[in-house]
């Protein structure tokens, strides 16, 4: 009976709900179809087939639901998935349209009013939760510009601070369903140095396994731009995999790699993302055995770093108080006494109180 009394109003929700026919099921994936194929950019196009689908309302979901399900968001398929989403999240989220649309934090009179005045958004578009990405994504596919900016410099300020947001959001949530639209953002050359790097790093954080052959290349390959190649560098990290330590190892081994010395933070970075003690915590029990060994080789790696590179040892000390490995304190103090040369030695000497300090935290 109780029983009965719980699922009764969701059923009755689902009778009364507003239904489609089979010809508007048919019409809905025409559109669908069509929108996958508006090409980035094109807002005009996009908001046309777009406000097509959303006016058919609460009758339209069971399809669109049906056409964005995470299955459907492929190499090949995803721009239509995406249709689907935004266009479902519309219709069922109609309070978050606005601050979609008008992010309050690149409204001048907003940011004015900062000690520091800078448009920034990624608070508002990120606090929503998963939820939201479907409508970032289309705003960043298609209707990133429709947006009445500032003029000047004020105006780009605004717009890269928009763009961030929502390259960031996704990744944040580990949202899977994004990773080939970040892909996409990584590979577009003509996009900023710093959106892309945005994008690398969110592709890290939802890509998974598959993420590394991409950012591996995108770090050997000294035709990109070099803060691009730092940002797949620390998305390494993000890879939850013993394959990205493998792959943080080899680069920082490789002195031939362009730009080695350059890199060595930014893979120093990966490292303390990969490794990092809270991170592994996180992903539970079933993860621990996996997590420890990882930890452990990342620290291990610091160390290591730490005597081949001792001018960044300030950074390195950083990341083993990230990976937090118990053992580590007693490596850099043998490194601190037993270091090969005075400049070791004096990094080793710099990490053991905050590392002392960190450790104490968790016992």
């Amino acid at each position: 009976m109780n029983l009965l009394k719980t699922i009764a109003p969701a059923l009755m929700a689902i009778l009364l709900a507003p239904m489609l026919d089979a010809q508007d099921t048919a019409a809905i994936d025409l559109l669908l179809d069509d929108a996958a194929k508006v090409e980035p950019g094109d807002a005009e196009a996009w908001v046309k087939v777009r406000d097509q689908i959303v006016a058919m309302g609460e009758g339209a979901l069971p399809a669109l639901k049906a056409a964005g399900a995470d299955e459907k968001w492929t190499e090949q398929a995803w721009p239509r998935a995406l249709a689907a989403e935004a266009c479902r999240a519309r219709i069922e989220l109609p309070q978050f349209v606005e601050v979609v649309e008008h992010p309050p934090g690149i409204n001048p009179e907003h940011y004015a009013k900062f000690r520091k005045p800078a448009p920034t958004c990624v608070r508002e578009l990120v606090h929503p939760g998963k939820q939201l990405v479907p409508m970032l994504l289309e705003r960043w596919r298609w209707t990133l510009d429709q947006h009445a900016f500032s003029k000047g410099e004020a105006g780009k300020a605004e717009r890269d601070a928009l763009a961030h947001a929502l390259l960031y959001a996704p990744g944040f949530h580990a949202d899977s369903r994004a990773r080939f639209a970040l892909l996409a953002a990584l590979n577009d050359k003509a996009l900023p140095d710093t959106w892309r790097s945005d994008a690398a790093v969110s592709y890290g954080q939802t890509g998974g396994r598959e993420a590394l052959k991409v950012l591996n290349a995108f770090v050997d390959d000294g035709g990109n731009p070099l803060p691009v190649r730092e940002a797949c560098a620390g998305a390494i990290g993000w890879v939850a995999e013993d394959a990205a330590y493998d792959a943080i190892e080899a680069r920082l081994a490789n002195t031939e790699l362009p730009g080695h010395a350059k890199l060595i933070p930014a893979l120093v970075n990966g490292l303390g993302i990969l490794g990092a003690r809270l991170g592994w915590q996180a992903r539970g029990v079933m993860a621990k055995e996996q997590g420890e060994r990882i930890r452990e080789n990342c620290a291990r790696l610091l160390v290591g770093t730490l005597k081949a590179h001792p001018q960044h040892g300030a950074f390195i000390g950083q990341q083993l108080q990230v990976v937090a490995w118990n053992q580590s304190l007693d490596w850099i103090k043998e490194l601190s006494k037993d270091g090969e040369n005075e400049a070791v030695r004096a990094a080793a000497r710099d990490i053991i109180d905050p590392l002392t300090l960190t450790l104490s935290r968790y016992k």
